[in-house]
């Protein structure tokens, strides 16, 4: 594993994702545009809307766009 450092002064060799297993438990049909903005609370149920980006596949795809709105909206990161 490679520090901050190393990766931002570019003397990393390699980094490698670790992959994910595509099966039931990791990859489906996914909204593919999950934030704040395409979601409602109707009487404490939610309910998401625009669908125009659903597709098939991993989880973790809707995981991040959340994770991202939230690190966008604490000001960590400028748009």
């Amino acid at each position: 594993m490679q520090t901050m450092e190393e990766i931002q002064s570019g003397s990393y060799k390699e980094i490698k994702a670790k992959s994910i297993e595509e099966n039931e438990n990791t990859f489906g049909i996914v909204h593919g545009d999950c934030h704040f903005g395409n979601l409602l609370d109707r009487n404490g149920k939610i309910c998401y809307f625009d669908f125009d980006m659903t597709t098939k596949s991993f989880y973790a795809l809707d995981l991040g766009c959340m994770l991202a709105e939230f690190v966008f909206r604490s000001g960590a990161i400028e748009e």
